[in-house]
């Protein structure tokens, strides 16, 4: 073990002339595990503006760009330290790292195993956010808005394992080096258009309509190892060093963007609109209605449709609360309800998709003929489609004395229906469950809180 720290450093520039806006953001941020071989840095550039290019026109962006380095080490030393046999030392009298006693032969060192087995090795990581847009305002009141975003990551990984012997059952006779690299990205464009307007000047009415389209999960994904290498440290562990090739031991791996080797590329595309309405500030309404369609269902199933709708009354903006006034300075009353979707699931559940992992089949006399296979690796379920999560909330809002004392009141009732779960299926079938709609779940209760806050001079205060 070692010493621990963190560091964290940000330095922020910013420049205006009134119709101009830019800001700069550099950050540095350290974190040193006491673990050996176990840390994080990360540098980190952001930078955002925007600029009225005409009285009704103005453009604006801003990106994000981080670089970041990890060594992942391994933490089960914890673990392993609770239960190693308190004799064992972590070094011999050479200084090596001490082999298993001769009464536990299988009792390796943790510290040792931890080194060799999971400290060597560097993740790099490369991410790039940006958004531009543009807003319109042909006409008074009228507002029309388009963005456009983009995510890349590019992630490169290597690990290089020594030969080592810790225990009887504990050793590794070829060093190994892997290499691992991957690039993702995504894009999302919005579109929105609002219009404000009055009636009689009590009446306000607010109206937005828009459209986005997303795509995630375009990239690709490549992996190898091999082993003997002819340096024996991982400052040289590339797979250029390993320099032949063992028809059982040399591994090359290459496919679109996975995690936990399921495909993540995925498209939504969406339709939404609200309408907000106010009396004098007094009586609130907004209505909401939103149109999803998502490739993870099959056709006919894609899309989903989920409305909301609330109200609010600021009774103390009524006349009959006049009296009220030198002690209640706000009293709102509100209700709502609303159904949102969930289409958070692995794509393609839909179909039987194939998988050529370990499906290897041996012929011959001598089973030395390869000969590599394929098989359905999930249970296809053609009718799955959005969860929805439906809730209806009743609350209050009040404040009273000059605002410092606060209350609110909230009873909810939020139902999960057509869950997505992943279905339990029998060993015998096979194959890999597919997620259903496996039944709905609901949550309700009461929420409240009380909150007074003050200040005696300049001290400020706070009880919640």
């Amino acid at each position: 073990s070692g010493t621990g720290y963190k560091t964290d450093h940000n330095v922020s520039i910013n420049q205006s002339n009134g119709r101009n806006r830019n800001m700069l953001v550099l950050g540095y941020n350290k974190d040193q595990s006491i673990i050996d071989n176990m840390g994080y840095e990360r540098f980190s550039a952001r930078i955002n503006g925007d600029m009225e290019l005409a009285k009704n026109l103005k453009v604006g962006y801003s990106s994000l760009l981080a670089l970041t380095t990890r060594n992942n080490g391994d933490n089960s030393v914890w673990k392993y330290g609770t239960v190693l046999d308190p004799l064992t030392e972590v070094y011999d009298e050479n200084g090596d790292y001490h082999y298993a006693l001769p009464w536990d032969v299988t009792g390796e060192n943790p510290i040792a195993l931890m080194k060799y087995a999971h400290g060597q090795n560097l993740t790099k990581k490369h991410n790039i956010k940006a958004n531009a847009y543009v807003t319109l305002q042909p006409i008074k009141n009228l507002k029309i808005k388009s963005s456009f975003g983009l995510t890349m990551d590019a992630n490169t990984y290597r690990s290089f394992v020594p030969v080592y012997e810790l225990a009887s059952n504990v050793y590794n006779k070829e060093n190994k080096v892997t290499q691992q690299m991957y690039i993702s990205s995504g894009w999302l464009w919005e579109n929105t258009a609002s219009y404000d307007f009055k009636i009689n000047e009590n009446h306000n009415f607010s109206a937005m309509i828009g459209q986005s389209i997303e795509r995630s999960g375009l990239g690709d994904n490549l992996s190898a190892s091999n082993v003997n290498s002819i340096f024996n440290d991982f400052e040289h562990a590339y797979l250029d060093n390993t320099t032949v090739i063992y028809p059982d031991k040399t591994t090359v791996g290459g496919s679109p963007y996975m995690k936990n080797r399921i495909l993540q590329k995925r498209s939504i595309s969406s339709l939404f609109g609200r309408v907000n309405y106010d009396y004098k500030e007094t009586y609130l309404l907004t209505l909401v209605m939103r149109a999803d369609g998502s490739s993870n269902f099959a056709k006919g199933n894609r899309w989903g449709y989920f409305p909301s709708v609330s109200a609010g009354w600021v009774m103390s903006n009524e006349v009959f609360m006049e009296s009220t006034k030198n002690y209640l300075d706000f009293l709102k009353v509100r209700a709502s309800w609303g159904q949102n979707g969930n289409q958070d699931i692995d794509p393609f559940q839909y179909l039987a998709t194939i998988s050529f992992l370990k499906s290897n089949y041996f012929f011959g006399p001598d089973k030395q003929t390869i000969a590599s296979g394929a098989y359905p690796d999930i249970l296809p379920n053609k009718d799955v489609t959005w969860e929805t999560s439906e809730q209806l909330d009743l609350g209050l809002d009040a404040r009273f004395f000059g605002s410092r004392l606060s209350f609110s009141f909230d009873y909810y009732l939020k139902t999960t229906k057509d869950w997505l779960v992943q279905a339990p299926v029998l060993d015998s079938y096979g194959t890999s469950a597919p997620y259903i709609n496996g039944g709905d779940v609901r949550n309700q209760g009461i929420e409240m809180s009380l909150n007074w806050s003050d200040h005696v001079g300049d001290f400020t205060y706070g009880i919640n």
